[in-house]
């Protein structure tokens, strides 16, 4: 009987080998593996009906760095320049979707057309961003990065386009240029305008 107590004794003190405890697995579309990681940060940027309305967003990155500032304003100015390369994408699907439903003002596939909405649909994009704002920001305490999300309301694109193609068109050179095929084609521009608008606008978020 001592010797079975003594052997007993033995196991229950070894407890056997300690097992290291596996993290459980986190979703396959994260970035980070930080099982904390918010889930606009794997979501990345686009035109999203999200949490702060339907608008366009962008994520900017920052990897650790002793200055919080720094981080912060590499996080900032990578999210404004992928928000700007969104954004021209969207201003430019505008362009082509006002051209199309005011095929009957001017002559859209005309170089000159091609020419000027590139210019215009620049300016609508560096005005745009210049009203972008921070909406969230997250440190991955596990390597020190930092992550940004920044947005522009998709109101605010839809204005601004109608506001600077209102101000292009109306101007003597762009008319010229453009060919417009009535004296009275500004007169619809407005409407125009208005169905590009809310083309656009309805456009299912992505």
């Amino acid at each position: 009987l001592l010797v079975v107590m003594l052997c007993a004794s033995l196991v229950i003190g070894c407890g056997g080998p300690k097992v290291k405890k596996i993290k459980e697995p986190v979703k396959s579309s994260s970035m980070t593996g930080n099982p904390d990681e918010p889930d606009w940060v794997s979501r990345g940027g686009g035109v999203f009906e999200g949490e702060y309305g339907k608008a366009i967003y962008a994520v900017g990155i920052a990897r650790k760095n002793p200055s919080l500032n720094i981080m912060k304003t590499r996080c900032a100015s990578r999210a404004r320049d992928e928000l700007s390369r969104i954004l021209s994408i969207q201003v430019q699907n505008m362009t082509k979707d006002f051209s199309e439903s005011a095929e009957d003002l001017y002559d859209p596939e005309s170089q000159s057309a091609v020419e000027y909405f590139s210019s215009v649909s620049r300016q609508v994009t560096d005005n745009v961003i210049v009203g972008s704002e921070q909406v969230a920001m997250w440190k991955n305490n596990e390597d020190g990065s930092m992550f940004m999300l920044m947005k522009v309301p998709l109101n605010t694109v839809v204005e601004t386009f109608k506001m600077e193609m209102k101000k292009a068109l109306k101007r003597k050179e762009a008319a010229e240029a453009l060919k417009f095929k009535t004296d009275d084609a500004l007169k619809d521009l407005d409407k125009a305008l208005d169905k590009t608008a809310e083309t656009f606008t309805n456009k299912p978020a992505t």
